[in-house]
């Protein structure tokens, strides 16, 4: 069977000194409709219901879609502070019109998900967050983090929790090409997978455990984690969501033309998926 064309997106990551406007200007010159925005990238973040519309404004003037916001960091240990977090994002979410909120774990040594206290707050972050997602019409997206450190690592523990919960109409998975090699993981959920992560490592030196969000740059030839594999896997299994470019390596972020950039990796990804077909 042959593999579809793979759709592309664009995570505000990659550049994140442009505005919101010159960021959609970006994504609709290298042929590219939808993006995810953030709320870490200092005075471009979304971080007001402000912000939301002025990024809602800026993309439908470009014909741009916002699939997420990222990221609701520390999900998976709730407190009040992330009662009022999620709560603030969802709503951003919804004003911007985007589909998703891509959650992240906590990312500490000291707090594993595989002991049954980590379990056990995992499902209440779930339970709590899901009346809320399911309000406001929107998912939530587990982004496991393949860092030794990381509190929850594996897409599997993910899925674990949510079909303990029965709760697939609330939440999703996000695979990361970057977690899901540093991670060593091998098992995909395409069915299950609503975004996909990308970026590329070309650091051949630097053990597996040691990698770090500073390596990850657009995917090209010179890439270790078989991004090609894993998205051909992904497609041919009945993925039909977006690959979203995510690097997050200071010579991404800082260069001078993105677009070139942006449309040299979509060019080397399309040739190795259509050798593949």
């Amino acid at each position: 069977m042959t593999a579809p064309k793979p759709q592309y997106a664009l995570n505000h990551i990659l550049a994140p000194r442009l505005d919101t406007r010159a960021f959609c200007s970006l994504a609709s010159r290298v042929g590219i409709d939808a993006v995810e925005l953030r709320n870490d990238i200092g005075e471009h973040s979304i971080r007001t219901a402000a912000d939301a519309r002025q990024a809602r404004q800026a993309a439908d003037d470009h014909g741009i879609r916002i699939l997420s916001i990222n990221a609701l960091q520390q999900f998976n240990y709730w407190t009040d502070d992330r009662d009022r977090e999620a709560r603030a994002m969802i709503e951003q979410v919804v004003i911007c019109g985007g589909d998703y909120l891509v959650m992240c774990p906590v990312n500490l040594a000291s707090y594993q998900v595989d002991s049954e206290t980590g379990r056990q707050r995992l499902l209440e972050s779930l339970n709590r967050l899901e009346p809320l997602l399911a309000d406001a019409g929107i998912k939530g997206l587990i982004e496991p983090l393949g860092f030794s450190i990381s509190s929850l690592r594996s897409k599997q523990s993910a899925v674990k929790a949510i079909d303990t919960l029965d709760a697939w109409q609330t939440f999703g998975l996000l695979q990361d090409s970057f977690h899901h090699h540093v991670a060593d993981e091998t098992q995909v959920y395409p069915r299950m997978t609503e975004l996909v992560h990308i970026s590329g490592v070309s650091a051949r030196t630097t053990p597996r455990a040691e990698l770090q969000d500073s390596h990850r740059i657009m995917v090209g030839r010179d890439d270790i984690m078989d991004n090609c594999g894993q998205m051909n896997e992904l497609l041919r299994a009945g993925y039909r969501g977006y690959f979203s470019f995510e690097p997050f390596a200071r010579s991404v972020q800082d260069a001078d033309d993105h677009e070139s950039l942006v449309r040299q990796s979509i060019q080397f990804l399309d040739q190795q998926l259509a050798g593949t077909a």
